[in-house]
């Protein structure tokens, strides 16, 4: 952890300059069937809209090789951000959850199939929005 600031120069809006702290942790347990993981943070980084993110989050893991040849995931994540600097401001929350299912099927070769949940709840009005993602992947490592 530790702490952050910026400051403007110039005769721009007032909301671009922050102080603000930032820190991580993250605790792990292994398990003889599966391994799991909570991980927290608050970071400041720079916005997509604005100049500014200040983000905070909890994220959820858990992973099993209970199958042989097959590793089985699952993760669940919320994010709490407020996006701000010049113009533009808004605070919105992302709710995630997703699965994946990967196997090591020969020397070199891997494949995954995951799935995505994204829920995004705006205070501004039209930016709320939901994904669902389904990605299959081919890995080839030499």
């Amino acid at each position: 952890g530790g702490f952050d600031g910026a400051r403007s120069d110039g005769s721009g809006p007032e909301n671009n300059d922050y102080e603000s702290y930032y820190g991580y942790a993250r605790i792990r347990q292994e398990t003889r069937f599966f391994s799991h993981s909570l991980a927290a943070g608050r970071e400041h980084l720079l916005g997509d809209n604005a100049n500014n993110l200040r983000t905070t989050f909890a994220r959820y893991s858990m992973t099993s090789l209970a199958l042989a040849n097959w590793e089985l995931e699952a993760r669940l994540s919320v994010n709490f951000a407020k996006e701000f600097g010049g113009t533009f401001e808004e605070e919105f929350t992302y709710y995630g959850a997703g699965l994946r299912v990967g196997s090591q099927f020969h020397k070199h070769w891997r494949a995954d199939l995951s799935y995505e949940y994204r829920l995004k709840e705006s205070d501004l009005a039209l930016r709320d929005f939901h994904r669902n993602r389904v990605t299959l992947s081919m890995t080839y490592s030499f």
